[in-house]
This record gives C-alpha cells, structure tokens and sequence, in this order.
C-alpha cells in the first residue's frame, strides 16, 4: 500500500490523509469475459435494438469489452443516426 501511495502522492499529495480504504485486487476493473453463447443471448440482441429514442453503443455488446469496440460502436451508431440529418448539399 505505500508504493501504491507513494506513486501516486504527486498528483494527490493529501490521498494518505483522506484514505479511509483501498481494495488491492488483480482485476482492477469491470470487464466483461466473454463465454461461450454470449454473442448470441437474447439479453444482447435486445440491447441492439433502440429502444425507442434510447440507442446503445457500449463495448459489451460485442462480447468483449475494449476500447476499439466502443469506438466501433459509437462511430457507427453516431453516423447511422446522422445520416437522416445531413444536408443533400
């Protein structure tokens, strides 16, 4: 824990005084594993499909959650969306 605090006391030079706990783990954050089916769950075709005005564009919906998926996603649903909107000109 003071490696921990000490790398990151330049940036947060107060964290060791307002740290009441920190939870040390190997996988830091959420990300989802994808198993077996996954790609073809019910639960995910849902989320494909907009949900009245509601679109999704999360990394998930691939099965694996990177940032070049969420990108991906973002990028194609945003033109999807925009292409109605643009001016012929």
């Amino acid at each position: 824990m003071n490696q921990v605090l000490a790398e990151l006391s330049p940036v947060h030079p107060d964290l060791a005084e307002q740290l009441l706990r920190a939870d040390l783990v190997r996988w830091g954050h959420a990300m989802s594993i994808p198993v077996p089916g996954v790609r073809g769950s019910a639960a995910l075709k849902a989320l494909l499909q907009p949900q009245g005005r509601l679109h999704f564009a999360h990394s998930d919906l691939a099965g694996y959650s990177v940032f070049e998926e969420a990108y991906t996603r973002g990028y194609e649903l945003g033109s999807s969306l925009a292409g109605p909107l643009r001016r012929p000109w």
